[in-house]
């Protein structure tokens, strides 16, 4: 079974370091190349033909929104995640704009940055009422580890009990039977 492969850009190498301990110690993926800088992301991309891409914003020569922009005109199959520091609203509108899938900020927990991969590696969501496949819609995921942004599929909410204001018992028929 082949595991899908990463290709991380990033202008610190303990970082790189770090991502790369990250991915390969879950073996559900392998890292296929890493980068220093956007313009060495971009031409990794074309070669490497990665999965998914993970992208610093705050790289010299070129920056992560701009490789995202190049990478996605060239292969706009290929998912980018954008992995920084700076994750502001500012920063995850400029994000989207670039076809950035996710943004995950750099000071969650690292299962953030797992769980997004996992979300990128999804072709497509469940077929929507037209009975057609769907995109995955763009999340934004913020340092604090909630999700939002546009787009969100809405999910069922959970039921929850209130224990100030408990439901009404339920009719005897309600109630589960014991074999």
């Amino acid at each position: 079974m082949l595991v899908p492969r990463i290709l991380i850009a990033d202008d610190q190498e303990m970082i790189l370091r770090a991502l790369r301990t990250l991915f390969e110690s879950t073996s559900r993926f392998a890292i296929c190349g890493t980068a220093l800088n956007g313009s060495e992301a971009v031409l990794k991309a074309r070669e490497l033909r990665p999965d998914v891409i993970i992208l610093d914003l705050a790289m010299p020569v070129m920056n992560g929104l701009q490789a995202a922009q190049e990478i996605g005109r060239s292969h706009p199959d290929i998912p980018i995640l954008l992995y920084t520091m700076s994750d502001l609203p500012e920063v995850r509108s400029k994000a989207a704009s670039a076809g950035i899938r996710e943004v995950v900020g750099k000071s969650t927990a690292s299962q953030f940055l797992l769980n997004a991969v996992d979300r990128a590696l999804q072709k497509a969501v469940p077929a929507g009422p037209s009975g057609g496949e769907t995109k995955i819609p763009l999340a934004i995921t913020s340092s604090d580890g909630n999700e939002a942004g546009a787009a969100q599929p809405q999910q069922p909410k959970a039921h929850t009990i209130d224990h100030k204001h408990p439901e009404p018992p339920k009719a005897q028929s309600d109630r589960p039977r014991a074999l």
